[in-house]
């Protein structure tokens, strides 16, 4: 025999301690609801107070609009909303969050206090409830906006309140929190006292980049650059990171859409494409990213905590995303207009006056065999240029000369000096506020990779012919792939013809490939078609297959390269778009501040 069992409804509750499943996990959950709640409040100042981890207390403080007694009772009921008047209004919440069930949830599962006082009114009103029974109303004097206390949470739980973790542990969970809320809200005033001492104290009424300073540290803030930039619908602004300054996981990436902290794989997606060639794949970019957007056109709804969102032109998102990064470090700006963001834009504009010896004007001819391909190529005799070409020709010049390094307009840096080498190879060059350390082979890579798309971009490929054609036998997949964009090759300053089965020749190539031979740079186009997808590759091989086979003529580590050499390539290297990182992603430069040397010598 079938035994049937009687539906019923819960008792009340009952149903708020089963929603509180769904709002409150932890103490910093709670924190996450009552400080969104003090936002939408119109609160300009929030102050947090934790005992022991926020399992013996949380308390909010806010200045916000306050409630009066009707609206104070009624915000403890189950569903009870300000924030939402019919269906449409749930496709465009630009709230923190509507969640009505979020101060019955939180009360249920605690013993609750709220202190509560419109604008204007002469006295207040406080609410007590201990696990979900109202147990006192009445009239108290406080102050405009309101108060939540809520200790001994999950106290009426104990299969609940075993999941909880130490103190410490939740501690953490709470100051995570309180971090994004602060970033996401940095106009207003906040602060979060642990165990009676005071951790912060954020000041109201400041900009993004103060925020950061606050929470992080001006070092911190020294290798981040400004982010502002709007695709269609969407903008977006914030800081992005440095590539050289890039982390194991996503730990440092704080993500905001509409104000409100969240996330979605589009834009993991979009970040990954900006940061293309600026940074190794297996490494991840500290990002402050701030997403805004119509509110109709994201849905906040998909996660029951809002973590991640849904976007109805994912696209759209992911372009605005990558363009905006990529426009952050193509060195569009002028420094003076990027100088508050740059690490590089406070250092003196004018330079320190020293003279050439001869033997450096006799090293540039050494320079431009080294690293510069124009003369080291083999070429017939009626192929040789009666002149170099003005950018790399080198004027006897007197004794008297004055040394002042060429500063491009648009330099990441204002000024430096050249000091030495580390290992016989890393440049070391003084700054004002610092010094940066050099990688010659990573830099010489930017310096190559761009000037060869410049040539590209201009149409002004210059050529030469090798003295004897060489032939290059490639496997079967390496030689369909080559054959397949054999005629975009040959359209960018390649001479290349099959000339038996899998066997190609060549007879000229581009000179920036001087130092490299064919046979390798054919192979590396071939890897590069093969990792991008062949469907990519004349759509994108002038920008970047063959651009980056450019790479195997770079200066090496064996190589001795004079101060004279060192100083050409910081030059060169602050002419190019992105100067912080080779085409494959690894870091051109590292800076080092004087205020990071004197912490670490305990001067200051």
């Amino acid at each position: 025999m079938i035994q049937t069992r009687t539906i019923k409804l819960l008792p009340v509750s009952v149903a708020n301690k089963i929603a509180a499943g769904e709002v409150v996990d932890r103490p910093a959950s709670v924190v996450k609801e009552l400080v969104e709640n003090s936002f939408d409040a119109g609160a300009t100042q929030i102050d947090i107070d934790i005992v022991a981890g926020g399992r013996r207390l949380i308390s909010i403080r806010d200045n916000g609009y306050g409630m009066n007694r009707d609206n104070a009772l009624m915000s403890i009921e189950k569903q009870a909303t300000s924030k939402i008047n019919n269906v449409e209004d749930i496709e465009t919440i630009a709230t923190m969050g509507f969640r009505g069930e979020a101060l019955a949830a939180i009360a249920s599962v605690s013993r609750f206090r709220m202190q509560t006082c419109q604008d204007g009114d002469l006295e207040g009103t406080e609410l007590i409830i201990n696990g979900g029974q109202l147990v006192d109303v009445q009239v108290v004097g406080c102050p405009t906006g309101t108060t939540i206390d809520v200790r001994d949470i999950f106290y009426n739980l104990p299969a609940r309140k075993k999941f909880m973790r130490t103190a410490q542990t939740e501690q953490s969970h709470i100051r995570t929190c309180f971090l994004l809320q602060a970033l996401a809200h940095y106009h207003v005033g906040m602060g979060l006292r642990v165990d009676g001492k005071n951790i912060y104290r954020l000041p109201a009424d400041c900009d993004l980049q103060y925020r950061i300073n606050d929470l992080f540290g001006v070092e911190y803030m020294m290798n981040l650059k400004a982010l502002d930039f709007e695709y269609k619908s969407v903008k977006i602004t914030g800081f992005a990171g440095l590539p050289t300054c890039s982390r194991p996981d996503r730990s440092e990436q704080f993500i905001f859409i509409n104000n409100r902290p969240a996330s979605a794989s589009i834009i993991n997606i979009g970040v990954q494409d900006g940061y293309k060639r600026l940074m190794r794949s297996d490494r991840r970019p500290i990002l402050f990213l701030y997403i805004d957007m119509p509110p109709d056109i994201v849905d906040v709804n998909v996660h029951p905590a809002k973590k991640e969102v849904r976007f109805h032109f994912p696209d759209m998102v992911k372009n605005a995303i990558s363009e905006a990064i990529r426009d952050t470090f193509s060195n569009k700006v002028d420094v003076e207009d990027n100088s508050e963001n740059d690490p590089f834009a406070t250092f003196k504009p004018e330079l320190p006056k020293a003279t050439y010896s001869q033997l450096e004007i006799d090293s540039f001819d050494t320079l431009e065999k080294s690293i510069y391909p124009k003369r080291d190529i083999i070429f017939s005799d009626e192929d040789i240029p009666e002149s170099i070409s003005s950018e790399m020709q080198i004027e006897s010049q007197p004794e008297n000369v004055e040394d002042e390094q060429n500063v491009p307009e648009k330099s990441p840096w204002k000024w430096c000096r050249y000091v030495g080498k580390i290992d016989n190879f890393y440049g070391i060059f003084e700054l004002e506020d610092g010094y940066f350390i050099m990688n010659p082979r990573a830099s010489h890579e930017r310096i190559l990779y761009e000037q060869y798309i410049n040539a590209i971009d201009s149409n002004k490929i210059e050529i030469q012919k090798l003295l004897i054609p060489e032939t290059i036998a490639m496997n079967v997949k390496e030689a369909e792939r080559i054959r397949g964009c054999l005629e975009f090759l040959n359209a960018h300053g390649f001479g290349i013809t099959e000339f038996d089965g899998n066997t190609f020749m060549v007879d000229e190539l581009p000179v920036f490939f001087a130092k490299t031979s064919p046979k390798e740079i054919l192979r590396e186009i071939s890897l590069e078609i093969e990792s991008s997808g062949n469907k990519n590759a004349k759509s994108a091989l002038g920008k970047e297959f063959i651009a980056k086979a450019v790479c195997y003529g770079a200066v090496r580590s064996d190589d001795n390269l004079s101060e004279v050499v060192m100083k050409r390539l910081v030059d060169d290297l602050a002419k190019t778009s992105m100067p912080y990182t080779s085409p494959s992603g690894k870091p051109t430069i590292i800076f080092h501040s004087v205020k990071e040397l004197n912490r670490k010598f305990l001067r200051k």
